[in-house]
């Protein structure tokens, strides 16, 4: 008969290890690609989650404000203005300002952004971080023109 010699041979062969090695190379490369891309979308949302805390916070800041308040005058008119002043019964009855301009404190990259300021007749500040940069600021009031 037919003598059949088959070893009893241990461990893998060069190419065995070269192909489990080549599929745990791509494995690794596209878990890390995903890990990479999950800690940007992190970033960025914790970088909107803190914009929209400090735009909710300015806007409840005003919106105190401008309950008590009385005597209001928006410019440069009252259909497009971007400062709105008052005199705020919780300021002591001074007149308060809010107005959207150039940051007075700088962002830490050193860019001036655009702020939303607050003047209460003898200071003025900044009341949203200067790391946030306020494109467009505007107020308008219903009621003032006959045809509203």
């Amino acid at each position: 008969m037919f003598g059949l010699n088959i070893k009893n041979n241990k461990g893998f062969t060069i190419i065995e290890l070269m192909v489990a090695a080549s599929v745990f190379l791509i494995i690794v490369a596209l878990s890390m690609g995903v890990f990479i891309q999950t800690l940007r979308t992190q970033r960025t949302l914790t970088a909107v989650t803190a914009a929209n805390e400090s735009a909710s916070q300015v806007l409840e800041q005003i919106t105190r404000g401008a309950r008590t308040g009385y005597n209001f005058v928006l410019s440069p008119d009252y259909k497009n203005a971007n400062t709105l002043s008052f005199i705020s019964a919780n300021e002591n009855n001074k007149t308060v300002t809010y107005s959207w301009g150039p940051c007075i404190a700088a962002a830490k990259n050193g860019v001036t952004n655009n702020c939303i300021k607050k003047n209460d007749g003898t200071t003025t500040s900044d009341i949203t971080p200067p790391d946030t940069n306020i494109e467009k600021l505007k107020f308008w009031s219903s009621g003032v023109d006959p045809a509203d």
